[in-house]
């Protein structure tokens, strides 16, 4: 029987699909690591560039222009991590560091996982938020 959501795994370094280099098999993960997994792809996606779903993501550039809208921008992770079903009451979302020249940040995310568990977590966003 199986129990929960059972996705493919990205590679964090790459962010592609993380593969067995000797057997060429996909490696899958569920609970606790496919959560924290799908939370960061959602907060790491720009609003909107996924076709399917437009409300999808984060608009970043709206907070992150030269004068940056840091508090607003924690309101919208918030908003947006509260759109996976599995995540709970409260949420709490904040940008620990920010630096301006490159627009990569660090976001302490703290959140329930429906079933009790405690979702702590450091994202860092950058790479995609050019």
């Amino acid at each position: 029987m199986r129990v929960g959501n059972v996705t493919l795994a990205i590679d964090p370094a790459t962010k592609d699909l993380k593969i067995d280099p000797h057997s060429g098999d996909v490696y899958l993960i569920q609970g606790g690591p496919e959560v924290r997994q799908a939370v960061e792809r959602r907060l790491a996606a720009w609003r909107g560039e996924w076709f399917w779903d437009r409300t999808f993501g984060v608009p970043w550039l709206d907070y992150l222009r030269k004068a940056a809208n840091i508090p607003g921008l924690e309101i919208e992770i918030i908003q947006e991590a509260r759109r996976d079903p599995r995540l709970t009451e409260p949420i709490l979302a904040l940008v620990r560091s920010y630096d301006p020249s490159t627009r990569r940040l660090e976001v302490a995310f703290l959140g329930l996982v429906r079933g009790g568990a405690l979702m702590k977590e450091v994202f860092t966003f950058g790479a995609e938020v050019e």
